[in-house]
Parts: C-alpha cells; sequence; structure tokens
C-alpha cells in the first residue's frame, strides 16, 4: 500500500468515524482534517467534496460486503 493509499485510507477512516458521530451535515471538512491529522486541503485532493467522500465510505462499506 502507498502512502497516498494510507492517507486515503485515514481520511475515510475519520470522516465514518464523525459521520457516524456527528451526521453529515454537522461534520465539517476541518473537522474530518483534524480528527485525519492532515491539512483541510489534502482532503480535497483526494476527493472533491465532502458528498464524494461520503459516497467513497459507501462504495468502501460494499466492497468490504465482498469479501
Amino acid at each position: 500500500m502507498t502512502t497516498r493509499d494510507v492517507k486515503r485510507q485515514d481520511i475515510l477512516k475519520a470522516a465514518m468515524e464523525l459521520f457516524a458521530k456527528n451526521g453529515f451535515r454537522g461534520t465539517t471538512t476541518r473537522d474530518l482534517a483534524s480528527h485525519a491529522d492532515v491539512n483541510e486541503a489534502i482532503i480535497f485532493r483526494y476527493f472533491t467534496n465532502k458528498t464524494e467522500l461520503y459516497r467513497a465510505i459507501l462504495e468502501e462499506k460494499v466492497h468490504q460486503g465482498d469479501d
């Protein structure tokens, strides 16, 4: 797994935790960045917006079910 893959997974994990705790609307990208220990701009290198990040979480969950 590359450093880029690891960072993306860190962001996804932080998003899953915060969305579960605060909801989609109750979670800001600033919150996500802080929780993932990255600069907020890094989130937008991996995901166009918060909705795309949420979609990536759903895809991740679907693929986990395929294992």
